[in-house]
């Protein structure tokens, strides 16, 4: 489920404690929302909800007569989804396992669609954005949430801020070339955020906001038991045998060569080593910020 990196219950902990704060940012939310007459929205779709966190979020802002539908193809985490609702306390959410490029809703069915943090995943995410707007209806309203996940290879911490110029470069490098080479190999795009505007204009779609999350998601000494424990497993997993075959075959994919993609892992574990070691000692500083776009249009046909 999601992310390989942790076990089930430690990728749901991951996503409530660290991502709903920054990701599902709801003072963002409550701006672009003021764009919107929430009282005529009578159904609301959430195109890749996950575990339904800002399904639950958007509730919030919409008139309680308002049905919220989820749909995810992972049913793990529509099971997982469903059970919050209890928790959470809304009557009007459901959820269903569906997928984002053949939904079964007519249409024009909905007054608002959201989709946020997934079409970076998709081999086809503009075949998923037209069927998103088939099913909105005309003056209907689409917000996407859409991440340049390249941006934080230039933002450092308190390890790898003392790196050279050219070791910087020389990371930066690795980074586009392994994002480069999972789009040739069709398994998403890493920055489709960039891309959203030109693809809805050119479907006549009418802006009405676009903001970039203003929301940091800081780590700072001293941490406590659980986020210590997660933060030097992630740092431990990220240099795992699966992350490196799969990012050795996105280089490759992209033009790289083996003993080049070798020499600068090589390079990356040994930081690894000084982040953990830096972790340790309660001595590791980063201020978590992230590229994250919010756009929200308004189909005019």
């Amino acid at each position: 489920m999601g992310d390989t990196r942790f076990s089930d219950q430690e990728y749901i902990e991951y996503l409530d404690k660290s991502r709903t704060s920054f990701f599902w940012n709801e003072d963002q939310l409550g701006l672009i929302f003021k764009n919107i007459d929430t009282g005529v929205i009578h159904n609301f779709l959430d195109a890749g909800c996950g575990l339904g966190y800002f399904t639950f979020l958007a509730a919030r802002f919409l008139n309680k007569q308002c049905d919220l539908l989820g749909i995810d193809i992972d049913p793990k985490l529509i099971k997982i989804a469903r059970r919050n609702i209890n928790k959470y306390n809304f009557s009007n959410v459901s959820f269903e396992v569906g997928d984002i490029y053949n939904l079964k809703a007519p249409k024009g069915s909905f007054d608002f669609i959201a989709e946020q943090l997934t079409l970076l995943h998709l081999e086809k995410p503009e075949e998923a954005i037209k069927e998103l707007l088939r099913v909105l209806k005309p003056g209907g309203s689409l917000l996407v949430i859409e991440p340049n996940n390249l941006a934080m290879s230039v933002v450092y911490n308190n390890v790898t801020d003392n790196l050279s110029i050219e070791e910087k470069i020389a990371l930066l490098s690795f980074e586009m070339r392994v994002q480069q080479g999972k789009i040739k190999a069709g398994e998403g795009d890493d920055n489709y955020g960039d891309r959203i505007l030109e693809l809805l204009v050119k479907h006549d779609m009418k802006i009405l906001d676009i903001r970039l999350c203003d929301k940091l998601s800081p780590v700072y000494p001293p941490y406590d038991s659980f986020e210590k424990k997660r933060l030097i497993k992630s740092v431990r997993n990220e240099h795992s045998l699966y992350w490196e075959k799969l990012f050795k075959r996105y280089y490759i994919a992209a033009g790289g060569l083996s003993k080049e993609f070798d020499k600068i892992w090589k390079f990356k574990k040994k930081i690894n080593k000084q982040i953990e070691r830096a972790i340790i000692n309660d001595n590791y500083y980063d201020i978590g910020a992230g590229l994250l776009y919010s756009y929200l249009f308004k189909k005019t046909k």
